[in-house]
């Protein structure tokens, strides 16, 4: 069965970043990591302390069975340096 898994992840916004991506792990359930995603960036709304974020991950190959899922956040910072 490879239909697609639809997740819908509450964001809690920490009002520091403007955008991120998602990294998501997919691991079977005896701990062998089997699967990994990343997402395109989104933006943070800067007028919500929690917003939904939706993932589709399509054509995931995965057989039937019980999987978990680890997740991080990862975003940049820019940096501007003068020298006087």
């Amino acid at each position: 069965v490879d239909e697609p898994i639809n997740l819908v992840l509450k964001i809690r916004n920490n009002n520091r970043i403007n955008n991120a991506r998602l990294i998501g792990m997919i691991n079977f359930e005896d701990d062998s990591r089997v699967g990994l995603f990343f997402t395109e960036e989104f933006n943070i709304p800067v007028d919500k302390t929690e917003f939904d974020l939706v993932v589709k991950i399509n054509n995931h190959n995965l057989a039937q069975g019980r999987y978990y899922f680890d997740f991080n956040i990862q975003y940049y910072g820019i940096i501007v340096w003068h020298n006087n």
